[in-house]
């Protein structure tokens, strides 16, 4: 997952953010170049991408990262 990270960071698609809450813990923010592309994605190939970032996660990961995404959203409204 790391090198994923570090690639789609390298792109500028991703940028990693300390966690103000733990310092032990980084937060990734998708970065508008990020948006862009994302939104550029056809619908199909978005999902299968999503599929590929998230395989090895559980339910309750990819649960707990959607609610974790949305809270981050909510505090930066």
């Amino acid at each position: 997952m790391t090198r994923m990270i570090d690639r789609l960071e390298q792109k500028g698609l991703v940028r990693r953010v300390p966690n103000v809450e733990d310092r032990r813990a980084t937060n990734l923010e998708i970065t508008t170049a990020g948006q862009s592309a994302l939104s550029a994605t056809p619908g199909r190939e978005r999902d299968r991408c999503q599929a590929q970032f998230l395989r090895g996660f559980s339910e309750d990961e990819v649960r707990a990262a959607r609610d974790a995404s949305s809270n981050r959203m909510l505090d930066n409204r």
